[in-house]
């Protein structure tokens, strides 16, 4: 019985340990990849439904909505 014991903890202690050194790996890989292209600069939740979101992709800023966001006015060149 002490022999199964033993051998248990033996094979869960390399299991944790796998998983660490697993952990650490991606990790590693990550913080390898260097800095993306896309980043969320701020988001603004308007409703529990809707909200906005600026985004930068390479030197380009978008503002992009989510979910339900309807226009409040309108403008033209006609109202110079």
């Amino acid at each position: 019985m002490e022999f199964w014991l033993r051998y248990a903890l033996v094979v869960v202690g390399l299991m944790l340990g796998a998983l660490s050194l697993l952990g650490r790996a991606v990790q590693r890989s990550r913080l390898a990849r260097g800095s993306r292209r896309m980043e969320v600069i701020e988001s603004l939740a308007l409703t529990q439904a809707a909200s906005l979101h600026l985004v930068r992709v390479d030197s380009r800023y978008l503002l992009l909505g989510a979910g339900s966001v309807a226009p409040i006015g309108t403008g033209s060149d006609e109202n110079r």
